[in-house]
């Protein structure tokens, strides 16, 4: 960009010096002579320039997201003073970005779902059910913790339904309830129940958030 319009000014300038000598000029030959150094000239300035330019050109080249590589797009956030939407924004930031920062996802993620955020919850059960979803958020498969938000996941839902007005289109909870039901299928009945009795330990940090709050 900052070459093209390089070009465009010394053009300009060109156009400028060279059409009043064209119009003095009484012979052919003294045209071409004009056009020559005019030319020349030109090609010095810009090559010139160039040089001078090309750390910011080799800046402005460079993909935003090399430059932000491991970055923790809320780094220095103080959870306390955000909505856990907020930091549910804060995950997907991280997670869906150019060069995606999977621990600092991770860690909003859990933070946004400890604060109560729906989304968050089930996705923290799809991280942990999934060997690929795991092995990409550094975190071993753990069928006990997938369990655990999912059941989690499926009692917000419930208060946040509860939480509408009446005649409001109301959701269910049971799309968690199938994905607990499906990790089930794969626990021994002792990890089912330590699944469980985490869930029923678990406190949300503050008032659960749905969408309603937003």
């Amino acid at each position: 960009m900052l070459g093209i319009i390089v070009r465009r000014l010394l053009l300009v300038k060109i156009s400028i010096d060279v059409w009043p000598s064209i119009f003095n000029s009484e012979r052919p030959n003294d045209l071409l002579d004009i056009l020559r150094d005019k030319w020349s000239g030109f090609m010095k300035q810009y090559l010139a320039i160039l040089i001078a330019c090309s750390p910011l050109l080799a800046q402005a080249q460079t993909p935003l997201h090399t430059q932000s590589k491991d970055r923790d797009y809320c780094a220095g956030d103080d959870p306390a003073t955000m909505s856990a939407y907020e930091m549910l924004q804060c995950a997907r930031g991280n997670g869906n970005s150019g060069t995606p920062n999977y621990p600092a996802a991770l860690k909003w993620y859990t933070l946004a779902a400890n604060y109560g955020e729906l989304f968050a919850q089930t996705w923290l059960g799809f991280i942990y059910q999934n060997e690929s979803y795991a092995r990409e958020y550094g975190v071993p498969r753990d069928l006990v913790q997938a369990y655990k938000w999912y059941d989690i996941a499926a009692s917000t839902n419930k208060v946040c339904t509860d939480r509408l007005p009446p005649g409001a289109n109301r959701e269910n909870n049971h799309k968690e309830i199938s994905y607990r039901e499906e990790v089930a299928r794969q626990m021994r009945p002792e990890q089912i129940g330590e699944a469980q009795q985490l869930a029923r330990e678990w406190k949300p940090l503050r008032r659960i958030s749905c969408s309603t709050d937003r």
